[in-house]
């Protein structure tokens, strides 16, 4: 409604992305369901409750805990040793997922929709992260990202700016664990 008010009363044009996009994308675990979907190679990824147990979740160690509607690295806990899931456990941590640890650097891909969904234009930053802000990215021209980022917008009817972060599994394939349909901490990089 909102949107419709304002494009009307000012005349201009309001990118935004639709309501239940952006609360599926929002939530950790319905973004990998989404992504299994549609054929995009998520990083393995389980649900954890309080009836989750340590026999369940040792094997799959080492594992990265995060809140299904986090943002910023806010909550996360890396799970490399029994002790660490242990001590997580206790907590009893409701809304979270668990996610297959991936080694490796982080990217960030900054993609552009066109008013009819067509991606128009992307890019790729290796990037160090400080509480969940990019601190330095480093552009990066990458075949396997590149093919990965036109089969994701193959799969996705969009308008406007997204970004997605994703690292390298060890089967040498982008998997992506965020999306965010929104202007990012990396535009003013990007721009």
């Amino acid at each position: 409604k909102w949107r419709n008010h304002l494009q009307q009363r000012t005349g201009c044009r309001v990118v935004v992305a639709e309501e239940g996009m952006v609360r599926m994308f929002a939530d950790k675990f319905d973004t990998t369901i989404w992504l299994e979907q549609h054929g995009l190679n998520p990083p393995n990824t389980w649900l954890c409750n309080s009836d989750s147990t340590f026999e369940e979740f040792s094997p799959r160690l080492p594992m990265v805990a995060k809140p299904r509607q986090g943002n910023a690295s806010k909550g996360l806990y890396f799970l490399r040793t029994d002790a660490d899931l242990e001590r997580f456990l206790v907590l009893k941590k409701i809304d979270y997922c668990l996610q297959e640890f991936l080694e490796g650097p982080e990217y960030t891909c900054g993609l552009l929709f066109d008013s009819e969904g067509n991606l128009r234009d992307w890019m790729s930053a290796r990037r160090e992260l400080d509480n969940g802000k990019t601190m330095m990215a480093e552009v990066v021209d990458s075949h396997d990202i590149d093919a990965f980022i036109q089969r994701f917008a193959s799969q996705i009817h969009y308008e406007g700016p997204m970004n997605l972060q994703l690292k390298i599994g060890g089967d040498g394939q982008p998997k992506v664990f965020e999306v965010n349909p929104r202007l990012s901490g990396s535009t003013s990089m990007r721009i």
